[in-house]
């Protein structure tokens, strides 16, 4: 949980191999210039390892789960081949990884050998998703450099003739609205303040009761941010979250 910024990235499959390395390595050194102006803390080497491309690369298909309506299971579509580059935007972002893949047009259901879609085409793809919420734990003009450096390095690979369509969950992107970005982190902020409080607050003197761990605990604002969550217009989803937590912790409890 936490405002995040997704990134879908797409070349044709006209392009060769020695194409797409060719772009993808441009596109890391123009993330190494954002570095060297100090709008990125630093830029990782380009890598067409498998382990990396595992790591970060591999895309998921999501499927219902026969007689389960409400529950998904997923299967993992592994890349080919391609290359990527991770970018460490700052203190508490997650990284920002970009690049370029091309996967299997099928991949074999879980526990069965029956080929499935895997939804992408013979192009080359990528999807990045990157939290930037908690660099808002170092004030607002960190975070502010982090997202916009993440909407920025995204936005370059166009200028390399990419196709990228970005889904700011800020609301930064389109239109660099800075105004809309900060209300939105600092609403995030007290929504995942409020329900992390009120789990701490349902742990009785042995510990028992749902163990919390998050960023957010170290805000220096946290107490304040509580008390706004509880009387903000989203108090109701506050208090439907934390019913939906405990009622999984008692049916847990009861197997």
């Amino acid at each position: 949980m936490g405002l995040s910024l997704h990134v879908h990235l797409h070349a044709p499959a006209s392009l060769d191999e020695a194409a797409v390395r060719a772009i993808v390595t441009r596109w890391h050194g123009l993330a190494e210039d954002f570095a060297a102006e100090g709008r990125v803390d630093r830029v990782f080497e380009l890598s067409d390892e498998a382990a990396d491309l595992n790591q970060f690369a591999t895309a998921w298909l999501s499927l219902p789960v026969p007689g389960d309506p409400d529950t998904c299971t997923g299967v993992a579509v592994a890349p080919m081949e391609g290359w990527i580059f991770l970018v460490q935007l700052g203190k508490g972002s997650e990284p920002l990884v970009l690049g370029l893949c091309r996967y299997p047009a099928t991949v074999k259901a879980s526990g069965g050998g029956e080929l499935l879609p895997s939804g992408k085409d013979d192009g080359w793809h990528f999807l990045a998703s990157c939290k930037t919420q908690y660099a808002s734990l170092n004030g607002w003009e960190s975070f502010r450099r982090c997202h916009a450096a993440a909407v920025d390095l995204a936005l370059a690979g166009q200028s390399l003739g990419l196709d990228v369509r970005i889904k700011d969950e800020g609301g930064y992107w389109p239109g660099r609205n800075e105004v809309v970005l900060r209300a939105a982190v600092d609403r995030m902020n007290r929504l995942v303040t409020g329900l992390a409080g009120a789990l701490k607050d349902t742990e009785d003197a042995a510990g028992n009761g749902p163990s919390v761990e998050s960023p957010i605990l170290e805000h220096p604002a946290f107490e304040r941010l509580e008390a706004e969550a509880q009387e903000s217009e989203d108090a109701r989803k506050l208090r439907d979250a934390l019913n939906a937590v405990r009622n999984a912790v008692r049916f847990k409890a009861s197997d």
